[in-house]
């Protein structure tokens, strides 16, 4: 879906070039007539018809390219979706296997080893953060000698915990890795958009202008106003930023 200020300048857009196509062999009748006396031998009129046509497809070019370049943007978001959906679910996922992890090493050994397992804090909420801890958690464990476990026959699987950590990390950087890349593609997206919304703005100006004031020499005023350049429109608020790959809110513990 194109934003609001793409699909404004659209409208815009489309006003002036009605103006100018549907106006255009009226313009140059009544520019003619009213010049035409002023020449002196050996001038001739400007081809105002050609100046207008101009003007129309350099507004009508400006538009489109400005037109595609939102298209491309909102694409980029959209291919966004993916990668983000599998960041929040191996971020659930690794969160919840350090919780529980937790408890059972609790359980099983005493809040005393905690430290030396690796768990010197609650799980983190932010996904990059997340991703530390669990590797933090993974070369302590790998180093750490645990005591004898308080229910008899019960242990943890060092060797089994660590490869299962390493999997699920794993899960989770990839998932960042490719937030990252779409996050880059869609700020460059647009920025793309945003010169291209620029030049449009630029376009649009200069060409309403050169309407609007050919059409008050021909004795238009009514129609000259109706293509008075937007002066408002550099006070557009900017468009928030393409979101950034902050890892979601997460269980703790």
């Amino acid at each position: 879906m194109r934003t609001k200020q793409v699909v404004d300048r659209q409208k815009e857009a489309q006003a002036v070039l009605a103006a100018g196509r549907t106006h255009g062999t009226e313009l140059v009748t009544l520019l003619s007539e009213r010049q035409g006396p002023l020449l002196k031998r050996g001038e001739k009129l400007p081809d105002y018809g050609l100046q207008i046509e101009l003007l129309m497809r350099q507004l009508e070019q400006s538009t489109a390219h400005l037109v595609q370049t939102d298209d491309a943007y909102q694409r980029e978001l959209l291919d966004d979706e993916g990668p983000r959906r599998e960041r929040d679910e191996a971020t659930e996922g690794l969160a919840v296997y350090l919780i529980e992890l937790r408890e059972v090493i609790t359980g099983l050994y005493g809040a005393q080893v905690l430290l030396p397992a690796g768990f010197s804090q609650q799980t983190p909420r932010d996904s990059v953060l997340l991703s530390r801890f669990a590797s933090q958690v993974q070369s302590a464990l790998g180093a750490v000698t645990l005591p004898a476990p308080r229910v008899k026959g019960a242990q943890v699987d060092i060797k089994a915990t660590v490869a299962e950590l390493d999997k699920r990390r794993a899960r989770l950087d990839s998932a960042l890795a490719a937030v990252a890349r779409e996050t880059r593609e869609a700020q460059a997206a647009m920025s793309l958009r945003n010169d291209a919304q620029d030049q449009f703005d630029d376009v649009y100006t200069q060409v309403s202008t050169v309407l609007s004031g050919l059409l008050r020499l021909a004795g238009k005023p009514d129609l000259a106003d109706r293509v008075r350049p937007t002066t408002a429109r550099r006070a557009d608020k900017p468009e928030a930023p393409a979101p950034t790959p902050a890892g979601p809110a997460g269980p703790t513990n």
